[in-house]
């Protein structure tokens, strides 16, 4: 059967729409197996089966949080950061745009519009979005959290035409 979303496609276009369409609406794996009555393996294939990058950081030295930031954020990106230790030497390493939020000095917002909201607003999402899962497999969690990542950039947009466009674009398999 032609379908223009995945390769040798083993279902059909109308029913990868509505996978499509409940993985927009956040629906679980199961829930979305049930509505479509696809196999719940297969739905979970399509909602997970993506290449993303996660590094395992194994202490929060300034060193190794380093390694991580350096090459995966633009030199030129603006960082704020909370005033943990960690992150000290940023600004060294040529992230000019390094600025701290000191919450021990009771200081929130240093007045500039330095603040660190926009992470704490994330994880409230996450936390909140995450406990519908009702524990998440150990090995699961980064694929977890990075769906979640890209579901909180994604917020305010049409996530259902964003990734009929993306599978149209780039098939499937």
């Amino acid at each position: 059967m032609k379908n223009k979303y995945i390769n040798r496609a083993k279902i059909s276009e109308t029913a990868f729409r509505k996978v499509v369409k409940f993985f927009a609406l956040d629906l679980t794996a199961a829930q979305c197996a049930e509505l479509t009555g696809l196999n719940r393996n297969s739905v979970e294939r399509f909602y997970r089966d993506g290449n993303v990058y996660t590094e395992i950081v194994k202490d929060g030295k300034k060193a190794t949080l380093q390694a991580v930031i350096w090459g995966k954020l633009d030199i030129s990106a603006v960082i704020h950061t909370d005033g943990w230790g960690g992150y000290d030497g940023l600004v060294d390493l040529g992230y000019q745009k390094h600025f701290r939020v000191e919450h021990g000095n009771n200081e929130f917002s240093k007045g500039k519009g330095n603040h660190i909201n926009g992470i704490e607003s994330f994880w409230g999402y996450a936390k909140h979005r995450l406990m519908k899962f009702n524990g998440i497999p150990k090995d699961k969690f980064y694929i977890y959290l990075k769906e979640t990542e890209f579901r909180f950039n994604m917020r305010g947009k049409n996530l259902y035409l964003f990734l009929l466009k993306e599978f149209r674009n780039r098939p499937l398999f």
